[in-house]
């Protein structure tokens, strides 16, 4: 249990820090990258917990959660962002300075909320609940603040990352978890193809229309 606290800490502060990285930055590649990282330690976290819960379904949540949100969501949002005209964001309703202190503010706000809803929960549980809190919380801040596509999908996939922590800290040897599990990712994939369609789609649109207004 020891080892795994730890674990859990330490992907805590990997997980608030990648979130705070793509508050803070403007660049799309450097977004993804962040949020790469963050899916990354989720997959290594739920194989940690896998092995020292005892608990071995979570071996195929690991699995689905590397395949799908470390690798490939994030290469389908990396040819995305490489074949946009401008790789960085034009508009922001916010500053990144304000944006990186509202979200900390957040972070605090799910740590002292995990403290008075489990107040005699374990330390992991209270790890994973404030972790993933937070997370949801961050993720909707940044689907509200940022007008541009890519850093809203970037705010689902962050939210969706903030629930299954939450479910594997809450509810690890449920059942049903690794089919809701593999659910959710292919939703993921579903709107994350959805989403890249209609901005591309979008974008020709309007490139066509300026086409034909240097044609006339």
């Amino acid at each position: 249990m020891n080892a795994l606290v730890d674990v859990g800490e330490l992907g805590a502060v990997i997980f608030l820090a990648s979130t705070l990285m793509i508050l803070a930055t403007r660049f799309f590649i450097s977004q993804l990258l962040a949020y790469q990282v963050q899916s990354l330690v989720l997959a290594l976290f739920t194989a940690a917990a896998a092995l020292l819960e005892h608990h071995p379904e979570l071996y195929l949540a690991a699995a689905v959660t590397l395949l799908v949100r470390a690798l490939a969501v994030p290469w389908m949002l990396r040819r995305f962002a490489e074949a946009l005209p401008s790789r960085r964001e034009e508009r922001l309703i916010l500053g990144n300075p304000s944006s990186v202190l509202i979200g900390a503010l957040l972070i605090g706000f799910a740590i002292l909320a995990a403290a008075r809803l489990l107040p005699s929960g374990s330390p992991l549980v209270l790890s994973s609940f404030a972790t993933g809190l937070a997370l949801v919380l961050l993720g909707f801040f940044l689907t509200s603040s940022r007008p541009e596509a890519f850093p809203q999908v970037l705010g689902l996939l962050v939210i969706e990352n903030g629930l299954f922590l939450l479910a594997v800290g809450l509810i690890p040897g449920f059942p049903l978890f690794n089919e809701v599990v593999v659910l959710f990712d292919l939703l993921i994939l579903v709107v994350v193809v959805g989403l890249l369609a209609r901005v591309m789609v979008e974008r020709m649109g309007d490139a066509a229309a300026w086409s034909r207004e240097l044609r006339g």
